[in-house]
Order: C-alpha cells, then sequence, then structure tokens
C-alpha cells in the first residue's frame, strides 16, 4: 500500500466564528431521468430523489430516500434508498458531480417478500405496504430507520435492507374509524374519523446523537385534531430498546391553509431540531404555483408538554415545543436557471453534512420530484415534461407515454402536442447551505463508535484496515493504488477521541513492507515508537477492549484475532485483523501464524 495515500485528510478548525445567517452556496439540478443501479424504467430504476436525506457521519456516507414509487400507491414499486455521492468544496461548501453509488431494495427479512408501495389492500392490513418518507441511520448498530405514511409506521432495516423489527405505533395515530374502530390506512373513513390523514403519515424522521431514541413527525394535524384545518403536528418520541413511544409532543404550524405540512425533521442535539415546513406551492406534478413557502425553523422540545395522552383541545391545553421567531432557512428564496428560477414544489430533505475549513456547517437540501410521472383514472402512466421558462410550467406542461416523447398532449387541454429540446422532466434540486458555526453551537455529530473497514490487495496479498471514513472512501476510489476490495469483514470500535472508552489501538507503517500494522498493547505500541524498531507511529487508529490471556471478550464484543503472514525475512511483513474464527485457520493453511486475540471488537450488525 503506497504510504503517501493512506495518511487521513486533517481538517483545522477555528474555535469561534462570528455569529452570521446561514449562506446559500450553491444547487445542481439532477436530471429527472437520472436512474439507480437496478434500471432505467420509471418503475424500477427513475430515482425519484429525496423524500428525504441522511448525512452519516460515522461512515461519511449520503443516502437518499424515495418514495413508493410512481404509482402513486396504485402499481408495484420495490421501495428503495439510494446512497448517493456529491463533491463538496472544503473551503466554501459547493456541491458538484452527484451519482449514485450503491441501491438498497428495502424488503421483509422474514418472508423476503418487497415492501412495496401499493397502498394496503384491504384497508386495514398493511402487509407489506410501505410508503417511506423519513430516513436516518442508527449510530448504534448502523442499521436503516425508516418512518412510514402508510401505518403511520417505524421500520428498522439491516443494511442488507431486510427488515428487522417494526417500531409499536401509538394507538391513538392509527386511522381508523372511531364508531367501529377499524383502522382504514388506505383512505380516511369517513364516519367520525380519528387517527392521521391519509398519505400525511411520519413524514419526518430524526435520532438523538447517541442513537437511544428516534423522533417521528406527522406531516399534519390528526383527523380528530383539526384535518384540513388543524395547525399542530405531533411528533413521538420512540426508544430504540423497547421499540416503544415514550412521548408525543405538539409542533405549531405557520398555518393549515394551501396543503402545508412537515416535511424534515433534523437532530442537532438530544433537544434542538431543525423542521421544514412547506405548502404545495410550486413548480411540480400538479401542483399550483403560487405563492410557494418553503421554511426551516429551530425547535426545542425543553420544556414541551408530553400529549401522548391528551387529544388536542386547541393551543390552550398544552404547552407546544418550542419553536424560533425567525426563519432558520427560506429554501425558495434561492433558484436555479435550470427550473427558470422558479422555487420547486417539494423541498422533502434536509440533512446536516461535515463541517467546512473554517469550522462551519455544510447542510444539504433536496427536492421530491415525483418522478415526473403522472396517471390517470385507468391507470395509465405518462411522463410530464416541463417549459421552465413558462409562467406556470405545469400548466404549460406535456405528457407522454413512459418513456417516449411521441403520442404526447397537453396537460392542460388534452390536445395533441411534440415537446420541443426545451421540454425536460422535472430535474430532483439539491441545495447547499454553509452554516455558520455559531448558528449550530450546540450541534451533537450523532455516532459513539467508529466503523473499521477492512481490505485486502490480492497482488500484495497484503491487508489493511481503516476507521477513517474518508481514507475508506479515498481507497475505493482507487487512491490507494489499484486492487484494493473490501472484504465484508468490518467491526465497530470506539473513536479515538472518546474519553476513557476502551484502550489505544496504535497505529504504524512501515516503508520496507509498505505495511501498516495495529496493536492494541501499550508495551509493544512504546517499543515500536523506539528509534531502530523500522515502524513510523502514526495515529491512534481508534479504541478497543484489551483483554488478558485466555479471557473472553465481554458482553457485547467479539474477539479480534491477529494472523501473521511471517514474511519478515523477505520484507513484506502483513498482518491480518479478523472477527472470522474460519478466516484463521484458512490462513494458518498456507503459512500464516496465529498470534492470539489482538483486543475485543463491537460486533457488526449484518455479520
Amino acid at each position: 500500500m503506497l504510504r503517501s495515500s493512506m495518511i487521513a485528510v486533517a481538517l483545522f478548525f477555528t474555535s469561534v466564528v462570528a455569529s452570521a445567517v446561514p449562506a446559500f452556496v450553491n444547487g445542481i439540478a439532477i436530471p429527472g431521468d437520472t436512474s439507480d443501479t437496478f434500471g432505467t424504467t420509471a418503475n424500477d430504476g427513475r430515482v425519484g430523489f429525496f423524500s428525504d436525506i441522511y448525512y452519516d457521519p460515522v461512515r461519511d456516507e449520503w443516502w437518499g430516500l424515495s418514495d413508493r414509487g410512481p404509482g402513486g400507491g396504485t402499481l408495484k414499486y420495490d421501495t428503495r434508498v439510494q446512497r448517493f455521492t456529491v463533491d463538496i468544496d472544503p473551503a466554501t461548501g459547493a456541491i458538484s458531480n452527484f451519482k449514485i453509488a450503491e441501491t438498497i431494495k428495502l424488503t421483509n427479512g422474514f418472508t423476503g417478500l418487497s415492501m412495496n408501495g401499493i397502498a394496503p389492500s384491504p384497508g386495514s392490513v398493511l402487509g407489506h405496504a410501505l410508503d417511506p418518507e423519513g430516513f436516518v441511520i442508527s449510530p448504534k448498530n448502523g442499521n436503516f430507520l425508516v418512518s412510514d405514511e402508510y401505518g403511520p409506521s417505524l421500520y428498522e432495516f439491516n443494511r442488507k435492507g431486510q427488515l428487522v423489527r417494526a417500531f409499536a405505533t401509538p394507538a391513538n395515530l392509527i386511522p381508523r374509524d372511531s364508531v367501529t374502530g377499524v383502522a382504514n390506512y388506505a383512505a380516511d373513513p369517513t364516519t367520525n374519523p380519528a387517527g392521521k390523514r391519509t398519505n400525511r403519515g411520519f413524514e419526518g424522521l430524526a435520532v438523538s446523537p447517541d442513537g437511544q431514541y428516534l423522533y417521528a413527525m406527522l406531516q399534519s394535524a390528526m383527523l380528530d385534531e383539526g384535518g384540513g384545518n388543524g395547525t399542530v403536528n405531533r411528533i413521538v418520541k420512540f426508544d430504540m430498546d423497547t421499540g416503544r413511544a415514550v412521548a408525543q409532543y405538539g409542533y405549531v404550524m405557520d398555518a393549515s391553509s394551501q396543503g402545508r405540512g412537515v416535511s424534515a425533521l433534523v437532530a442537532v442535539s438530544d433537544t434542538e431540531f431543525l423542521v421544514l415546513e412547506r405548502n404545495n406551492r410550486g413548480v411540480g406534478v400538479g401542483a399550483e404555483f403560487s405563492p410557494p413557502n418553503k421554511r426551516v425553523y429551530k425547535i426545542s422540545m425543553s420544556g414541551a408538554t408530553d400529549i401522548g395522552n391528551i387529544t388536542l383541545g386547541g393551543a390552550t391545553n398544552f404547552t407546544p415545543v418550542a419553536k424560533s421567531t425567525a426563519v432558520f432557512i427560506d429554501l425558495g428564496a434561492n433558484t436555479l436557471p435550470e427550473l427558470g428560477n422558479k422555487v420547486p414544489e417539494k423541498w422533502e430533505g434536509l440533512a446536516i453534512g461535515p463541517r467546512l475549513n473554517d469550522g462551519s456547517f455544510m447542510m444539504l437540501a433536496g427536492t421530491d420530484n415525483d418522478y415526473s410521472v403522472t396517471q390517470n383514472a385507468s391507470g395509465a402512466q405518462f411522463d410530464v415534461y416541463f417549459r421552465f421558462s413558462d409562467a406556470d410550467p405545469y400548466v404549460g406542461s406535456i405528457q407522454c407515454p413512459l418513456g417516449t416523447r411521441t403520442g404526447c398532449s397537453n396537460t392542460t387541454g388534452g390536445a395533441a402536442a411534440v415537446p420541443t429540446a426545451d421540454h425536460k422532466l422535472l430535474p430532483g434540486v439539491l441545495h447547499a447551505y454553509k452554516i455558520p458555526e455559531a448558528d449550530l453551537v450546540s450541534y451533537v455529530k450523532p455516532g459513539t463508535h467508529a466503523l473499521v473497514t477492512e481490505f485486502y490487495n490480492a497482488t500484495l496479498k497484503h491487508y489493511f484496515r481503516t476507521s477513517n471514513p474518508v481514507e475508506a472512501r479515498n481507497i475505493d476510489k482507487g487512491l490507494a493504488g489499484a486492487g484494493w476490495q473490501r472484504t465484508g469483514d468490518d467491526f465497530y470500535a470506539f473513536p479515538a477521541a472518546v474519553g476513557a472508552a476502551g484502550s489505544d489501538v496504535c497505529r504504524f507503517y512501515t516503508a520496507q513492507a509498505n505495511s501498516h500494522f495495529l496493536t492494541a498493547s501499550s508495551a509493544e505500541c512504546a517499543a515500536l515508537k523506539l528509534p531502530g524498531s523500522g515502524w513510523s507511529y502514526e495515529s491512534v487508529a481508534f479504541k478497543a477492549v484489551v483483554i488478558g490471556t485466555n479471557a473472553l471478550c465481554p458482553a457485547g464484543m467479539i474477539p479480534a484475532y491477529r494472523v501473521y503472514n511471517n514474511r519478515a525475512a523477505a520484507s513484506d511483513s502483513n498482518h491480518r485483523f479478523t472477527t472470522v474464527l474460519a478466516d484463521v485457520a484458512a490462513l494458518q493453511a498456507i503459512g500464516w501464524v496465529y498470534e492470539g486475540v489482538a483486543f475485543c471488537a463491537l460486533k457488526n450488525p449484518d455479520q
């Protein structure tokens, strides 16, 4: 491995940044026909973009969630989440070069069947119906957590996209006929309805920095608390250990008009959050154009009333979450020429990203473009092409049978029409914002554990591990030289910067063998730091638990076995640290030497 390419990139932060307002940096319009890794057809491949966005700081990864598919709940669609990459200028926060890196379909891990976008049928049974709207990653185990509009439901999936559990939805949120008590997930009942509104379920989802609590937020007021005229949205706090709700809080929207609702919820700390509140006006499929209203607010749950056992009778019988009077970000204040400098309808994704060189935070906001597809009463689907120079791009849009630009008609009036080069599918939009450190002074980055990733180079016959997500991504890109591949034998450890948790695992490099070495032994670390050892000390890679001879790892931890290729005499020494005992035996069979348990690691939940 080339030493120069393995040195982690260091970012230097200023301790104090002068208070300022968040600043729009730039935006990108992503073509509406962008496909994922499963194909290019609208019903199995077109991305659909950002019903939610999440940045995973543990792995330095961006994720985008699309919803139930272009069929609007009437056609089967395998729900999925996309891992994407986007280049970020570390000085300015400017974004470019959006790419889909990985697509993971969501399945029921118990039945093996797809979690699909078809509306529940019969309406009293959820089955495998899923309309995903909120997405976060557990800092505890790396699993995917997805909120749903149909239930409203909250699910946990492993990193292969397999359902591992469903959280218990509070009874008062379940849509039901309050006379019969029978649930109706497919449509609002007509007699004395109660519970969440259809297509207005858990829209926002946030995770506490320690991964202990999830906060799922209804898009708007429940049927029995004002319905379309209500202004109070419930935020439900779930305990990750039990999967049950422990509290509910009320958020008061600015108004209830124009289909207003909440589209995203982002945790800043255990008590402070960002909320994206918007109406349904702007450039979109089927949307009225004006006036668009897309705002992000700061909120605090400290002192808010737990309304889990309260039916809201107005804004006087409870204390809602505190909401900033000032708008934190006005998403409609900045536009892109690709959309004729008009505001998109569906701003739905919001995420705090990495820090920039000056200590400020980078933030991404994204839109849902509804796949740029509509359908008629018979279920026939059509691509919707917009000319963004029009005063109202949807009114002047053209509809064509999926995948074609022939046999088309005007959306308004239905007369035959031919799209020009100026007519385009509705793009997905990403906006980058630069948030001064002072504006997110209470921000706590999720993740108390570090993922330690293993690579192998078949040409060199060397193994290498890193807990630095940037370094891991650079290896994936080939910046450490050709031939390095992930083995999948990953585990979690304690970050190097976290207090007294675990012992230091020192990282060394030797140019003679072009190899790295890890040790959790303080004596071995001290010896290798001495002049003449042949090893160069680099850093504390991470922290782990060291056990005595023949001792067992503590509960919840697994041994990392140390194996040596026994090639120091050939100036080719290399060690492997593996959690797979069978791999130890396989390496011994080809001449490697087993050296015992190096330390105890935290198990990768995918293993």
